[in-house]
């Protein structure tokens, strides 16, 4: 999706305490409809629409009890490091030799 909850629900984040906005993660959210039950006070027409899209938008998620795995594309190790980050962002730069 590559959007915050913020951006596609501003009315109904709102709605939920700072509290649990900083502390919540996605498996804790979904896990029994969680996230629903944040929602502290009523929600505005707007809001209530901004809920239901989100709540179709939810109901599609499944997430596997898998580790995530981060792999760092820029090296053929797959591993990060400063010196690789170093040349990626030099790469294509022009360098004269003596």
């Amino acid at each position: 999706m590559g959007h915050s909850l913020a951006d596609i629900a501003p009315r109904m984040v709102e709605r939920v305490p700072a509290r649990i906005q900083s502390t919540r993660t996605v498996a804790e959210g979904l896990q029994n409809q969680n996230w629903a039950n944040d929602i502290q006070g009523g929600l505005s027409l707007i809001g209530l629409y901004e809920y239901f899209q989100l709540w179709d938008s939810v109901a599609k998620i499944l997430l596997s009890n898998e580790e995530d795995a981060h792999t760092w594309k820029l090296d053929a190790s797959g591993q990060y490091s400063s010196k690789s980050a170093y040349r990626a962002f030099f790469n294509g730069a022009t360098t004269f030799e003596p």
